[in-house]
């Protein structure tokens, strides 16, 4: 959840650059694909002027600082235009989930759904669950699958799974250590998986997950197609029990599911399309519920780019989810350890990205009648409504953007970047 300058720890996003030297470090194709969970900051200009003065330069400092302040004035007209439907909204809210939102009875009660909205301070803790969702085609070459562990001080890493050849101890002086993995783990089928992974510390760590793939077995040459992903790995401290994962939109949608205690129920509906487990769809609209041991996974996909789900479950979940392949004539995975519904937020910044040449913002909501505005404060600024349950995507620059909104809003970003081949 933090972005770092030098040694200094800036709040904005779900990337660290242990994850973008791995994304950048073997993919030798002309083209970089990436994608990010955009992490919410709170809202306090004081604190948040603070710490951009420590983090970036003076250009950007201004044009940041200048955007939060012009547009807190814009949010609070934007508050009190839809004050007066506030408590209608919220009666529509209980309405729809005592109803089931009309899909059927199966539906959790509306006591188990999160509801409360709370700040992630940092992506650090001191125990992680994981795993690493599937490539579309198995017969890719795995060229490296690590776990990318970064410590400030000097700290035992205790790593188990039902995988063979996963579990060891790690010690770690100070800074970052690369731990193999076997390289098939990747390589797992739809449904029930034990490829999850427990890791446990004496200390605060940060974790990344990290895969390099690709068509031949080395990337020696600039046209054969070689690509990675990585993302980082939230603490089970700040995991939750609701989610509606947002991914790119393409087909090949791939989601892992981790149960962090024993008996584990999930409930998954989609929302647009069927997702599949093994050899049964579950149809879009309706629900299915599927019982998970303690670190026990489930592994789904879908052909449909399309795809939007409710996930809930009685304990606490891991979700990561993304796309095994993000367009007709590439081979890149693009996979992001999904927020918890309770950790969406309503004000956000896009920091400038160097050599990125494409942007896309997606954005959804689970409340009706979502203002959110996007600014660049140079010539570019765009308000539109969200209504529950739908995804807005655009097209931005590579800029600093805000983004704020009247309602707790979840945002992906989905970049392509040149590499020196280009």
């Amino acid at each position: 959840m933090a972005l770092y300058f030098g040694h200094i720890q800036f709040v904005l996003l779900l990337l660290s650059v242990n994850t973008f030297n791995a994304i950048m470090a073997i993919n030798e194709d002309k083209y970089n694909r990436f994608s990010k969970v955009v992490i919410p900051v709170e809202f306090d200009l004081s604190s948040f002027s603070k710490n951009l003065k420590k983090a970036i330069k003076n250009d950007t400092k201004a044009m940041v600082t200048k955007t939060m302040e012009s547009r807190e004035q814009g949010m609070d007209e934007i508050t009190s235009k839809h004050s007066a439907k506030s408590k209608e909204i919220q009666n529509e809210l209980k309405v729809e989930m005592n109803n089931g939102f009309g899909h059927g009875i199966k539906r959790r009660p509306t006591s188990h759904v999160e509801t409360r909205t709370v700040p992630i301070k940092d992506h650090k803790g001191k125990e992680f669950i994981t795993m690493f969702p599937s490539h579309d085609d198995t017969s890719k070459y795995a060229l490296a699958v690590q776990l990318i562990i970064t410590a400030d001080i000097p700290t035992q890493v205790n790593i188990y799974s039902a995988y063979p050849g996963v579990n060891q101890t790690v010690n770690i002086t100070s800074g970052v250590a690369y731990v193999n993995l076997p390289l098939h783990i990747t390589m797992i089928p739809i449904g029930r998986t034990p490829t999850s992974i427990l890791i446990r510390s004496d200390q605060p760590v940060s974790v990344v997950c990290y895969s390099a793939f690709a068509e031949h077995g080395y990337c020696a040459h600039q046209d054969y197609k070689c690509s990675s992903y990585a993302f980082n790995v939230l603490p089970v401290n700040s995991l939750g029990m609701s989610y509606n994962p947002l991914m790119y939109e393409y087909p090949s949608i791939h989601m892992g599911i981790v149960a962090t205690a024993p008996y584990t129920q999930v409930w998954i509906e989609p929302l647009e399309t069927h997702f599949k487990i093994v050899d049964t769809n579950i149809k879009a609209m309706t629900n299915r519920s599927v019982t998970l041991g303690y670190l026990e996974g489930l592994h789904l996909e879908t052909n449909d780019g399309r795809i939007f789900a409710n996930v809930q479950a009685n304990n606490t979940i891991s979700l990561i989810s993304g796309n095994s392949r993000n367009g007709p004539f590439n081979t890149d995975s693009m996979y992001e350890y999904m927020l918890p519904n309770s950790h969406w937020g309503q004000y956000f910044v896009m920091p400038i990205m160097a050599k990125v040449t494409n942007v896309i913002l997606r954005i959804t909501t689970r409340s009706f009648n979502t203002t959110v505005n996007i600014d660049d404060n140079v010539r570019f600024s765009k308000t539109i409504v969200i209504q529950s349950g739908n995804a807005f995507s655009i097209q931005l620059s590579s800029n600093v953007h805000t983004v704020i909104s009247s309602q707790p809003v979840l945002v992906t970003i989905f970049c392509k970047s040149k590499t020196e081949y280009s």
